[in-house]
């Protein structure tokens, strides 16, 4: 599991790279990851909002999008982001 810091490290790289940046498209590769929406409900609504802000609450990050939603990401054991135009392998949620 990333520790405080590796979390805290994560979030101010995302500030850095894509604060202020719109989500074009959403693509799913494991529904299993979306928790509390379905998949289709999900994508409608985070397609199309810019990313405002990105918080850090312990090991916990949120993510701040216009309209007062949020995205709330926990990294669990060795989960990671990945800002990057190339799509990875093993990745779950695309932005």
């Amino acid at each position: 599991m990333p520790e405080l810091a590796e979390v805290e490290t994560i979030r101010r790289q995302l500030e850095k790279e894509v604060k202020g940046k719109k989500i074009r498209d959403v693509v799913i590769k494991d529904k299993r990851i979306i928790k509390g929406i379905s998949a289709k409900e999900f994508t409608a609504r985070i397609k199309g909002k810019t990313l405002r802000e990105f918080l850090r609450r312990g090991k916990v990050l949120i993510i701040k999008l216009e309209d007062e939603l949020f995205l709330i990401v926990h990294l669990r054991i060795s989960g990671w982001i990945l800002v990057s135009r190339e799509q990875e392998k093993y990745c779950c949620v695309l932005l």
